[in-house]
């Protein structure tokens, strides 16, 4: 079996790979055609070589940075306390703020900024390296999971603070649609990587919820690494809990489910009869009080889609208010930028709360049709 490490020496030896340019006057429509032309190169013909990636710097980083809040109790966060003698708001205000697990891009440092940045273009050396569409499916799709992943968390550690990652312009581009990476000649942005490889040549709607978005909204990151190995397991578990929560679905007045605006981006591709195919979808995970949502609703709307940064202080910096006037007694929080220091307090109380324990002992498991998912189920179509 072939092993190609992840290092950031193998991004700094190709740091010369070639990158296409567009010349001459072309019409938005041909330039169009020609971008999806070129992804098609990236159709999936795996080969049968056992060459595989080891992620394990991505792994270490991500164990390392994320803060798992573990599954939603799906009920909106109450109001964070402002500082003390003050009528100054600081930190996430949003009620959706303890859903999803969290980075603390606040308190990284420069060399914690370069490493990130380092890890990312390593994936991208990788990629530039080998001939990523001949690996198995599942190498594939945790290659572009991961990479995907990678180039967010880069970007949005290079330029924080930043409260909103959809408003955040790459060079006048929004970060969705910036070509962050190149693979073989073919410059990719985000969504290239997930509507026009991942979402255009895998059938199973779960591989929505590999992809992190830097925001609230988004499916979870993981606190690891995506390992091919485990992507049946993982990418239930990611689907079990963004379906279960309050990013996946809610609901408003009598009849109206709301649905994450996030299924719309991959509804031609993973969900062709629409909505039948989506609530069957959501109905495969589904806790019984989500799917009593999903089956007694006749009519289905997008939810304000929440944009905030998944992250512990709201995009605010680490040192953002001064004097710190702390609202909380434990001095543990005290201690803590004034900036985290409420959402850090809310985390413990939802930590400790009947609702979360229930869930927490609750959704170790994944249930589909009366079947326990297994560790390893094979390929994902």
């Amino acid at each position: 079996m072939n092993r190609i490490t992840l290092t950031a020496i193998a991004a700094l030896a190709l740091t010369g790979c070639a990158t296409t340019t567009t010349t001459g006057e072309r019409t938005e429509s041909a330039e169009a055609a020609s971008s999806v032309t070129a992804i098609a190169a990236f159709e999936p013909q795996p080969s049968g070589t056992r060459t595989t990636i080891d992620y394990t710097i991505v792994n270490d980083f991500l164990e390392a940075a994320v803060i798992n809040l573990g599954p939603s109790t799906r009920k909106l966060a109450g109001q964070p306390r402002n500082p003390t003698n003050t009528r100054i708001k600081i930190g996430h205000q949003s009620r959706l703020r303890l859903e999803g697990n969290k980075i603390p891009f606040s308190q990284f440092d420069r060399d914690t900024r370069a490493a990130v940045g380092e890890y990312a273009q390593s994936l991208v050396a990788i990629g530039n390296s080998i001939d990523i569409t001949k690996l198995s499916k599942n190498e594939q799709l945790a290659y572009w999971f991961n990479l995907h992943n990678m180039l967010v968390i880069a970007e949005l550690a290079k330029e924080y603070p930043v409260r909103n990652p959809r408003r955040l312009n790459v060079d006048g581009v929004p970060l969705h649609d910036a070509k962050l990476a190149t693979i073989n000649g073919v410059p990719l942005s985000l969504r290239d990587i997930r509507v026009g490889i991942v979402y255009a040549y895998w059938d199973d709607p779960r591989v929505i919820y590999g992809f992190f978005h830097g925001d609230l909204a988004s499916p979870s990151i993981r606190d690891d690494a995506w390992d091919p190995r485990f992507l049946n397991r993982d990418l239930g578990r990611n689907a079990k809990e963004f379906v279960n929560s309050l990013r996946g679905i809610d609901k408003r007045g009598s009849d109206i489910l709301l649905i994450s605006s996030l299924y719309d981006e991959a509804r031609d591709t993973l969900f062709p009869k629409w909505p039948s195919d989506l609530q069957d979808h959501l109905l495969d995970y589904a806790d019984p009080e989500v799917a009593e949502l999903v089956q007694t609703r006749n009519q289905i709307d997008f939810a304000l889609y929440e944009e905030r940064i998944a992250d512990l202080a709201g995009g605010q910096p680490y040192e953002s208010i001064s004097p710190r006037q702390s609202p909380f007694e434990d001095p543990r929080l005290a201690r803590l930028p004034l900036s985290v220091q409420g959402m850090v307090a809310d985390v413990q109380r939802k930590f400790n709360s009947p609702e979360f324990r229930l869930r927490r002992r609750s959704g170790s498991v994944t249930i589909i049709d009366g079947n326990q998912v297994e560790v390893d189920e094979g390929e994902v179509e």
